[in-house]
């Protein structure tokens, strides 16, 4: 990550309303989650600092909470719903994924646009979609094109 780099005001509201989120919720509140790994790639190359997130797809239960994640160096994230990297509610998700590639303002790097299709940055347009279960998970690599 280049010095200077600042998060993506989207990728930090998005951990300010996981935050808040759990706050409000008390343990007994919660939907049993399990851990989830993947990893992300872009153009046939691993895809370092984007936003990958797990929207469910069952609408019918309330308590059920998107999953996040931000890439490392190499493309690999482990999810968060309610503590880092506790993982993901068993069902089926929807996946969006963003990445900010970050530009230089004046010495200091700050998010540009979003550089992956707009497609992918939207649960109802995302073709992505992955299954996680009870237990510990390892997604198949997410390839964006």
């Amino acid at each position: 990550m280049p010095a200077g780099y600042r998060f993506p005001l989207a990728g930090s509201l998005a951990l300010l309303f996981v935050v808040a989120l759990s706050a409000g919720c008390s343990k007994s509140d919660r939907v049993a989650v399990h851990p989830v790994e993947g990893q992300l790639s872009w153009n046939g190359q691993p895809l370092a600092n984007a936003f990958v997130v797990l929207h469910p797809q069952d609408k019918s239960n309330p308590k059920l909470l998107a999953a996040r994640a931000q890439t490392d160096a190499e493309g690999k994230f482990q999810l968060t719903t309610y503590d880092q990297a506790d993982g993901a509610a068993a069902g089926e998700y929807q996946v969006t994924v963003e990445y900010f590639r970050p530009v230089n303002n004046g010495g200091s790097f700050v998010p540009g646009p979003n550089v992956l299709p707009a497609k992918l940055a939207r649960p109802e347009t995302s073709e992505i979609t992955v299954s996680v279960a009870a237990g510990k998970n390892t997604l198949q690599p997410i390839v964006v094109r």
